[in-house]
């Protein structure tokens, strides 16, 4: 395959990432063209690019980040990465307003996750913050503390991936 830091880099965001494709498949299973919607590829790549920004030098994997794409989509489908990645440059390449947007919603919701500036007065994210403090007295009666970034990151992620994966492929699941 490719060197370690490629394997690593593969292995943490893969790790970072899978309790997306799991919530769903525990909840409602993944719906049938969960690999095929713009929007879902999108977001995964949006997330992928997000995460490995946090967990590593996307200028150290060099040529090898299309690889590390590829890698993690195996990793995330059970296989079919590649196929999986040409789906994800077509809309790319196309600029597919569902593809874009999701992309954009991915690195919000990461962007908020780690705590980094910019999406203050966003109205996602104030939202988020407005449902995550009136959730918190019973989450954290549940579960302990959870830091604000964290519980608002969270709750970014069910309305921007969670909520719109189910309402635009309602049919049946896989």
């Amino acid at each position: 395959m490719f060197g370690g830091k490629k394997r690593k880099a593969t292995s943490e965001v893969t790790q970072a990432l899978q309790p997306l494709i799991r919530t769903l498949e525990l909840t409602t299973g993944l719906p049938r063209g969960f690999w095929e919607d713009a929007y879902v590829l999108g977001f995964m790549t949006g997330s992928i690019a997000a995460t490995l920004a946090m967990f590593a030098s996307r200028d150290k994997l060099g040529d090898d980040l299309g690889n590390v794409f590829t890698a993690v989509f195996d990793g995330l489908a059970g296989g079919g990465g590649k196929d999986i990645m040409k789906r994800a440059r077509l809309f790319d390449d196309e600029q597919n307003r569902d593809f874009l947007r999701g992309t954009r919603n991915a690195h919000k919701v990461i962007s908020v996750t780690f705590g980094l500036p910019g999406y203050e007065d966003d109205p996602d994210v104030i939202r988020a913050r407005e449902m995550s403090a009136a959730l918190e007295p019973m989450m954290s009666f549940t579960f302990g503390h959870t830091p604000e970034a964290s519980a608002v990151g969270g709750t970014l992620q069910k309305m921007l991936f969670l909520d719109v994966v189910r309402q635009r492929l309602r049919s049946e699941c896989v």
